[in-house]
């Protein structure tokens, strides 16, 4: 009737579970014969329930199932009261009818079988608990009296009481079986009984003695609301909403599933105790349509709740998730030691896991090796040291090798899975139960994984585990490239330096000024790159979420400023090489307002920050030139950032002009100005105003030689019209041609 797999996990045999299925339906089919009003209308009827629990939990392929305990109870068991035809024409209407809401609400609207979202309880009320029911009481109340098995003067009547009988039975029992008995009982199934029953924890006194009361106030609600009556009637139907609202606040949609089933269960056995005998009325239409009303409200007040308390937690969770991960951030990247950040991985992830040990293993050219552990006391046996060559590691084919896939890899029972010799001689010595692994990848580059292990007991990790530690993992890649990036920079530098030191030998003077440019500068420049160019490429990334169009812009714009500081370091050369020929250029035909827009983006933070406006002004006829994109942009950098280091109040104004054979770029500022005895020399390299120690303004004295050699390059000039202390224009004059 069954099989077993390798793992001891039962798969169900279709014959077993239409078997069991069927038995089920005939059992509570003559069970609610005791709630019978009427020929064939019954106050509660939960066998129709199980049509849809079946459908929902193994599947649509069991639509044609829905027939056979119809047939069974119709043709072969006493009574026996409707003609065979008649069976088989309700039988085919039950399948027809609740086998096709089934297919709609799961592959149409999708609903998840478990209810788990408020809008799948809400479509399953409307259509499996209202609307099916509806139509099948119609349908087979019209189908009895054309064959006369009732008349057809109590056909609204019975056809309201059928409606609302099947409603309550659906609401009372499927939402139960879905929520709660199928996912608890496919996860014992998975455990195993006894190895469930081991972990289980018990409730303590308090909470248990609080659960039994909370139990008995259900049941004291049901009694004084279906069983106290008044002159004969209930008149205290109401106080049975009391004890369910109390358990499903407390509790959500789960406990609402459950009171729905023990408060209908219990008001049907009083009313039917009561009964004699049987009637069909208002009071007793009204009684049905109280458990239907309180069915229903159960369910989504139940689903509400639910959902209201989820998304708390989802928050309170996203909260501490957030917290941890800065606190991650914060202490790996204090550091550009990549022994450091290894270590503070493992250190983090130990403390912030319920785990005995974590460790994080390396991939080298010919071996894993673990670097780094953490250990919950002295007690876990430790594998910091261990090593292997990858032959050894991969002897044989292994599903969760990390070198095979770039996923997350999770085991309750490690042990069971088959293993290289190796990889199982390291899991007996460690004692390792379960795992949880992630990998580790530096520019798509696998770098190693880090791993949780349990020693004690075994366990699963949830969903929210296994994205943490992803997260974990994408911060230890970041903080790593961070600490690799420092060192090719520094390498990249002292590179250029030594570029730059040979060049100093083509001539005294020349060597003492670039002596002095790179003393001045090289230190100043390495610690802002790291920082500007890491950084804000991991955040461009959005690795710790999505960003706004204003962050976007922004961080492109910090981005943009690193990669200038950068190109700093190769002005000296630039200028070295323009002077002996050897700069070559790309010409290509630009968009004016797109340049423009660059260079004033990459100023605008820095004129906002001494109060400055920054204005463009371009002629509208002009909207393209030809000219080397970088070294236009560069010279237009250069002349901005200088006319904002100089002006202290009003604005600084980008012009874009033509004459009939040049098109003029002009940066124009309201700033100190320039004497006529300065301008000879300002452009020559190495030469600032205020050359005292005491000078108020930062630079190299670098920038305007150089944008003038790049204009020359491009068959253009900059020219200098000042005023002391009443600001100053530069223009470049490029070619139309």
């Amino acid at each position: 009737m069954f099989n077993l797999n390798l793992r001891g996990e039962l798969y169900w045999h279709p014959l077993l579970i239409v078997g069991i299925y069927t038995l089920s339906w005939l059992i509570l089919d003559q069970a609610t014969l005791m709630y019978e009003t009427a020929p064939e209308v019954v106050l509660f009827y939960p066998a129709s329930a199980l049509h849809f629990v079946l459908l929902f939990v193994f599947g649509l392929r069991y639509l044609p199932a829905l027939i056979v305990p119809i047939l069974i109870d119709g043709w072969l068991l006493p009574p026996m009261d409707l003609p065979p035809l008649i069976v088989l024409v309700y039988g085919l209407l039950v399948t027809l009818i609740y086998g096709g809401v089934s297919v709609y609400l799961l592959r149409h609207l999708r609903i998840d079988p478990h209810l788990r979202r408020l809008r799948d309880v809400i479509w399953f009320v409307l259509w499996a608990t209202l609307g099916a029911p509806l139509l099948l009481a119609i349908l087979s109340l019209t189908t009895f009296a054309l064959a006369d098995v009732i008349p057809w003067s109590n056909w609204g009547v019975q056809t309201l009481h059928f409606w609302v009988g099947e409603s309550v039975g659906v609401a009372s029992l499927a939402p139960f079986l879905l929520v709660c008995v199928w996912p608890w009982a496919n996860f014992v199934r998975q455990q195993g009984f006894w190895r469930w029953l081991l972990n289980l924890r018990r409730p303590s006194v308090p909470l248990a003695l609080e659960r039994l009361a909370q139990g008995l106030g259900v049941l004291l609600g049901t009694w004084i609301a279906f069983g106290t009556r008044f002159s004969g009637y209930s008149n205290f139907l109401y106080i049975s909403f009391l004890p369910m609202i109390w358990i499903t606040v407390a509790y959500g949609l789960p406990a609402a599933t459950a009171v729905i089933l023990v408060l209908n269960s219990g008001a049907a056995l009083v009313e039917a105790s009561q009964t004699e005998p049987p009637r069909l009325g208002l009071e007793m239409a009204g009684f049905q349509f109280c458990m239907l009303a309180l069915s229903q409200t159960a369910l989504l007040l139940g689903a509400t709740i639910t959902r209201r308390m989820q998304a708390l937690k989802l928050i309170q969770s996203q909260m501490q998730r957030a917290q941890l991960l800065n606190r991650i951030s914060q202490a790996l990247n204090s550091s550009l030691d990549p022994n450091h950040i290894l270590q503070e991985i493992v250190r983090l992830t130990g403390e912030n896991f319920d785990v005995e040990r974590v460790m994080l293993y390396r991939l080298g050219d010919e071996q894993i090796r673990v670097v780094n552990e953490w250990r919950a006391n002295a007690e876990v046996v430790s594998v910091l040291g261990f090593e292997c060559s990858l032959a050894e590691w991969l002897d044989q084919p292994d599903p969760d090798s990390d070198l095979r896939q770039r996923r997350p890899f999770q085991a309750r029972n490690y042990a069971a899975i088959p293993h290289s010799p190796a990889r199982s001689l390291l899991i007996e010595q460690a004692k390792i139960r379960s795992i949880l692994r992630v990998p580790i990848f530096i520019r798509d580059e696998f770098f190693g994984s880090l791993s949780l292990h349990t020693t004690i007991t075994e366990r699963s990790f949830s969903q929210d585990e296994v994205d943490l530690l992803e997260e974990i993992a994408d911060q230890a890649a970041i903080a790593l490239y961070n600490a690799q990036s420092y060192e090719c920079l520094e390498q990249l530098v002292q590179e250029r330096t030594q570029e730059l030191e040979q060049e100093k030998l083509v001539s005294e003077v020349a060597n003492r000024a670039k002596s002095e440019f790179l003393t001045n500068t090289s230190h100043e420049l390495r610690t802002p790159l790291t920082s500007i160019l890491g950084f804000s490429r991991v955040l461009l990334q959005q690795v710790f979420g999505p960003l706004n169009e204003r962050q976007q812009r922004y961080l492109e714009t910090v981005l943009a400023s690193g990669e200038h500081l950068l190109e700093l370091i190769n002005d000296l050369l630039d200028l070295s090489s323009i002077e002996i020929g050897r700069e070559d250029l790309v010409l290509e035909t630009l968009s004016i307002q797109e340049v423009c827009q660059s260079c004033l983006s990459l100023m605008e933070e820095r004129a906002q920050s001494k109060g400055l406006t920054l204005v463009s002004d371009i002629a509208p006829e002009l909207t393209t030139c030809v000219a080397d994109r970088r070294r236009l942009r560069q010279i237009l950098v250069n002349l901005l950032a200088n006319a904002i280091k100089f002006t202290e109040t009003g604005a600084v104004t980008l012009q874009v002009d033509q004459t009939t054979t040049t098109i003029d770029f002009s940066v124009l500022d309201t700033g100190i100005g320039i004497a006529e005895t300065d301008q000879a020399t300002l452009f020559q390299p190495f030469q600032q105003l205020n050359q005292g120690l005491n000078r108020p303004y930062e630079g190299t004295g670098l920038g305007l030689a150089l944008s003038q050699h790049l204009a020359q390059l491009q068959g253009g000039k900059i020219i200098l019209q000042s005023q002391l202390g009443k600001g100053s224009r530069f223009t470049l004059h490029l070619p139309k041609q």
